[in-house]
């Protein structure tokens, strides 16, 4: 296993605090949160594929920034995990309709400086 970490994660990660910051509204404390908790997310994903991690919304939104960002979030997952890391939600509740799925709650949150 290599010595890639989070250190390293984080470092990738650059601009995704602005964009959740202006996108999702939310305070620059919890937008850099959000990048906090995606960098220690991907490093478990690292330690532990096989398990299921399922993210806090903020560290969602953040995911969702860096794969919006497909050619970076692909070298990422290359260097990282040596594969594509994809983002679904279906595998983990295949029994639930769609409609049942958890939606973001952008609309929900009041920015705070």
């Amino acid at each position: 296993m290599n010595d890639t970490g989070s250190a390293f994660a984080h470092a990738k990660l650059d601009g995704i605090e602005d964009r959740v910051y202006a996108k999702y509204q939310v305070s620059r404390a919890d937008a850099r949160r959000a990048v906090d908790y995606l960098a220690c997310f991907l490093d478990a994903k690292r330690v532990r594929p096989h398990e299921t991690i399922i993210l806090p919304q903020i560290a969602d939104w953040a995911w969702h920034e860096l794969v919006l960002d497909t050619a970076r979030y692909r070298t990422l997952c290359g260097e990282l995990f040596g594969h594509f890391l994809d983002h679904a939600i279906r595998p983990i509740f295949p029994e639930m309709p769609d409609s049942a799925l958890p939606a973001p709650a952008a609309a929900q949150v009041d920015r705070k400086s």
